[in-house]
Order: structure tokens, then C-alpha cells, then sequence
């Protein structure tokens, strides 16, 4: 039996409005390691504007990944040592995938980034993006390529962008910035 249009409606509401409930607990907790495995939603360009709007008053690092992308594969030691320095701090961070760019089937989207996180060590909350890809690069002025790493302000605009592979002087250059953004607060 098919739901009818209106409890559809309904039913996406209330997945999206607990969607963005876990992510944001994942996200506001400062000092907190993040659960094992990592909270991992999926969603799309709204959810995810009310994921980060959810956390906002507070500097967030937010990673553009995948998991056939090897400089994003290699990167994650990185990205989970800089989490552990700034979120005691009380600076978030969200990992959003865009493996369904590649592979169509969410379901196989979703088990590829689980297996990955889960054999990596991936720290970071992980946001499943199922939205359109033009949209999403348009919101943040992304470039082709990945991984793409940006530094949010406590009022959501850009403080850094690092397109590429991470690179320590770049992580140290993101961890002063986010670390002057807390300070300001």
C-alpha cells in the first residue's frame, strides 16, 4: 500500500526535521567525541542549509568528500586530529559526502560511505548529500574537484576555503582562523 501524497508530504517532514535534530545534537555538543561510528544522515540541499543553520553562532568546518576520491580518503587523518584540537573549542564540524554524484543508488551510496567511515576512523559528523549537484556548488561557490574544506563564521560566510588535498600549513592556517572566530564570539 502507497502512502497518499498529503502523508508522503508529511512523513518527508518529519524525516527531515529528525534528520536535522541528530546532525545538529552531533554538531552542538562541544568537547564531545563524536559517537562511534559517526552520526550519518543524508538529506538534501534544504536539509542541509537547516543542518548548518541549526549550529549557527559557531564557527563550522565543513568538508566536501567522497569516497573514491583519494586525496579526500587520504586527508581524513587530518580532518579528525584538527576536530579533536578545535571542538573543544566549540567549533563544529560536518563531513558531507557527495558519493551520489557517482553511485545513484543511495542505499549503495550510503553503505560505501559507512564502510569507509568505519574502516578509516572518520570522526566527523557525515551528511549524505542527495540534492542536485549544481545547486550545492552554487551555495558555497564550489569548484570542480574535490575534497573542498571550508571554515564557516559563527554567522555562516566563508572564512577560509582550501580546494584539494589538505595540506598541514593549510590545516594550520584553517585552525588560526577558527580559533581567531571563537575568540570574537
Amino acid at each position: 500500500m502507497t502512502a497518499r501524497p498529503r502523508e508522503a508530504g508529511r512523513w518527508a517532514r518529519f524525516l527531515a526535521e529528525v534528520t536535522v535534530g541528530v546532525v545538529a545534537a552531533a554538531l552542538a555538543a562541544p568537547g564531545l567525541t563524536a559517537p562511534s561510528p559517526p552520526t550519518l544522515v543524508e538529506g538534501d540541499l534544504a536539509a542541509l542549509r537547516d543542518v548548518l543553520s541549526a549550529v549557527g553562532g559557531r564557527p563550522t568546518v565543513v568538508n566536501f568528500w567522497a569516497t573514491w576520491c583519494a586525496p579526500c580518503v587520504h586527508e581524513i587523518p587530518l580532518l579528525n586530529e584538527l576536530r579533536e584540537r578545535l571542538a573543544p573549542q566549540g567549533v563544529r564540524f560536518l563531513a558531507v559526502s557527495l558519493d551520489p554524484f557517482i553511485y545513484q543508488d543511495p542505499a549503495e551510496a550510503r553503505a560505501k560511505v559507512s564502510r569507509l567511515v568505519a574502516e578509516k576512523g572518520f570522526r566527523l559528523p557525515v551528511f549524505l548529500y542527495l540534492g542536485g549537484q549544481e545547486s550545492l556548488s552554487q551555495m558555497y561557490d564550489l569548484p570542480p574537484g574535490l575534497p573542498y574544506t571550508l571554515l564557516l563564521g559563527a554567522d555562516g560566510k566563508v572564512l577560509e576555503r582550501v580546494a584539494g588535498q589538505l595540506e598541514p600549513s593549510e590545516v594550520e592556517r584553517i585552525e588560526k582562523a577558527a580559533r581567531a572566530a571563537v575568540a570574537v564570539e
